[in-house]
């Protein structure tokens, strides 16, 4: 059986190859269709009668499993482990999913949690996790002892010690016989059908890169990346929120719910910035000097969101207010509450500006114009106009507006159909043996992630 796993900086997404559900459909109506055929009714039973039925039983669970498995889409599992902060004895360590929603009852867990990720700046490098949350993840699937290949996506530029030391996890820990890697965005780009040239844009977790892709193969000297992701960006944030309102550096999880959920693109970075210092000027101005009081209301109303944190005893889940609340309405959340402004569209801003943090790297747009100029001549207007977003980090509201703004009408961009799962979607329409001829391509000198 096979199993297809992107394995993402912030989660790993998993699912079976098509070919593979096809069968485990088969498999379980075979199963129902041979129990029928059975006689049954009273009378002695021998031993024998009663092997046949054991066996009868352990086919029906395999199959039953398996079509379980099959019913399974994607699955998407948290890629790290965690404990209670206030757990010094080495109590019970949570994994993957069970990082999510910890036992509330447990004071020492519910929403306290130090985690451990089993990648670090995009690379495995903490074995012993990756191990807990694929084991999960194979538990699952019910599957255990049931995987004997693995299609594994690897990003670009991975040093051969942590190929080596990925090889000996799947085959020595897991027991997992056969392993594929595959090179993520060629996956991103089967999943929009974008054909054989195109440029992905990968912003997730841990970077962000830009590959461009020639008759479905990664163009290894043109790939770039920028040292941007949504971990840096959700960083970023707990930093401004911390020395700008309330102390959240131990809450990196909380202020990662945040940034999904009130942080968005600026279409316009300078007129917005120029609005916003308005704004924010208006008390310290004589009154005859202030805008008219209609239009502060309309940049109060553009810029600020009012986020309620979670206390872990009421509200267990931080959540974005409606813009349209009365302040009245929730003065019982006052101690609760943030009102942001500048940092919901500055965070974002890092994926085209960099140097905001003192990074001397480009921005997304320069980086994507100096892929381009590195692909042949020929091919550069094919390529400009089948840019492609995936990943995480690309799900801001006006992201890909702007990008496509700041490119201008010489480049058209788009998402793929699912940023998130799109890749492992893609990987599941792989059958077996058309995964190790890609292997086989990627092994060549102009391909990556082999």
């Amino acid at each position: 059986m096979w199993l297809v796993i992107d394995n993402g900086g912030h989660a790993v997404k998993s699912g079976l190859p098509d070919a593979m559900r096809t069968a485990a459909t088969e498999a379980h109506k075979a199963a129902l269709e041979h129990a029928r055929q059975q006689p049954k009714g009273p009378g002695p039973v021998d031993g024998n009668d009663r092997q046949q039925q054991a066996d009868e039983e352990k086919r029906e669970l395999a199959a039953a499993a398996l079509r379980r498995a099959a019913d399974s889409t994607v699955l998407t599992v948290p890629n790290c482990t965690a404990r209670g902060k206030k757990d010094t004895r080495g109590g019970a360590v949570l994994v993957g999913q069970d990082t999510e929603k910890p036992p509330s009852d447990n004071e020492d867990v519910a929403g306290r949690l130090l985690f451990t990720r089993s990648l670090e700046r995009g690379y495995l490098i903490n074995l012993d996790t990756q191990q807990l949350v694929w084991e999960q993840t194979i538990e699952r699937f019910d599957l255990s002892g049931a995987v004997t290949g693995l299609v594994l996506t690897t990003p670009a530029f991975v040093p051969q010690e942590i190929q080596t030391a990925t090889e000996d996890l799947v085959r020595s820990n897991l027991g997992i016989k056969r392993l594929l890697t595959v090179h993520p965005a060629q996956l991103a780009a089967r999943d929009a059908d974008a054909g054989p040239f195109c440029i992905v844009v990968d912003a997730g977790f841990s970077f962000t890169h830009v590959v461009p892709l020639m008759d479905g193969r990664v163009f290894e000297q043109a790939v770039r990346r920028i040292d941007v992701g949504g971990k840096l960006l959700t960083n970023y944030l707990r930093e401004l929120v911390s020395y700008g309102q309330v102390n959240l550096q131990d809450e990196t999880q909380i202020v990662d719910v945040m940034k999904r959920q009130i942080c968005y693109v600026s279409t316009n970075i300078d007129a917005d910035l120029a609005a916003l210092a308005l704004l924010e000027r208006q008390p310290g101005l004589p009154v005859r000097e202030r805008i008219p009081l209609v239009d502060r209301h309309a940049l109060e109303a553009r810029f600020t969101r009012r986020y309620v944190l979670p206390d872990f005893q009421t509200i267990m889940e931080g959540y974005p207010l409606p813009p349209n609340t009365e302040p009245e309405e929730v003065l019982h959340l006052r101690d609760q509450m943030l009102a942001l402004r500048g940092e919901c569209f500055m965070v974002p801003e890092l994926l085209f500006e960099p140097s905001n943090l003192g990074m001397r790297q480009a921005g997304l747009v320069q980086v994507i114009q100096d892929v381009v100029d590195l692909c042949p001549r020929e091919l550069r207007p094919i390529l400009r106009k089948n840019i492609l977003l995936t990943g995480g980090s690309t799900l801001f509201p006006n992201f890909a507006k702007r990008l496509s703004n700041d490119l201008g009408d010489a480049y058209n961009v788009r998402h793929v159909p699912d940023p998130i799962r799109g890749v492992c979607m893609a990987g599941r329409h792989f059958a077996p043996a058309e995964v190790e001829q890609d292997q086989q391509t990627q092994n060549q000198p102009s391909a990556v992630g082999s």
